[in-house]
């Protein structure tokens, strides 16, 4: 597994980061200021997909699941959820 850091949420809820080979990557269960173990599960030319395995360093946005749910907004506080739906339109 390699460890990613996560600059942005990009459209479809992934995180952004950038593989060692210099490749960006779209993750799964990150959040931006996040330092994460990706698992990759699909690899192009000039991108790829991962899912977070790990998160070593979480971002002061995190939330703890509610029920042992672990994908979804519940990641993300309540808060700042609403911010972003409302900056993102």
């Amino acid at each position: 597994m390699e460890e990613v850091t996560i600059t942005k949420l990009v459209h479809g809820g992934q995180g952004l980061g950038e593989l060692s080979d210099g490749r960006k990557v779209f993750v799964w269960n990150a959040l931006p200021g996040e330092t994460v173990k990706v698992r990759v599960v699909k690899k192009k030319r000039s991108y790829a997909e991962a899912i977070a395995e790990e998160v070593v360093k979480a971002s002061p946005e995190r939330a703890e699941p509610r029920e042992g749910k672990l994908l979804g907004d519940q990641s993300v506080a309540d808060n700042d959820i609403r911010g972003r739906k409302q900056v993102q339109g």
